[in-house]
């Protein structure tokens, strides 16, 4: 893996539904953008749902980013629907998710 320093971001577009039944095809998408580059940039602006296999997918692929050195981050003008689940799931507050609106958190360095 490149350092994050001399690294594009690996894009990942995601849409439709992402949720159990996509597990599989999910997994694969993180997967190939961890081998790619150790920066990843998520794009949930074609998303219609979500449910906990997406959550746990996404913390696991920032888990992996995180202790190669890299990171992940949500591109803005996600569905608000979608930045809904990820706030009453607590992953700003607990996982230090940053949802796009510009206020640092645990996974740009800052806080809550």
């Amino acid at each position: 893996m490149r350092t994050s320093a001399s690294a594009e971001p690996a894009r990942i577009p995601f849409d439709g539904r992402l949720t159990v039944d996509r597990a599989v095809e999910l997994r694969k998408a993180f997967e190939n953008a961890l081998r790619r580059s150790p920066l990843i940039e998520v794009d949930l602006r074609g998303v219609t749902e979500i449910d906990v296999t997406f959550v746990q997918l996404m913390l696991e692929a920032q888990h992996e980013l995180k202790a190669a050195g890299g990171d992940l981050t949500l591109c803005p003008d996600y569905p608000e629907a979608v930045g809904k689940v990820l706030r009453d799931a607590g992953l700003c507050e607990h996982a230090g998710l940053c949802l796009g609106s510009g206020k640092p958190c645990a996974w740009t360095g800052g806080g809550q």
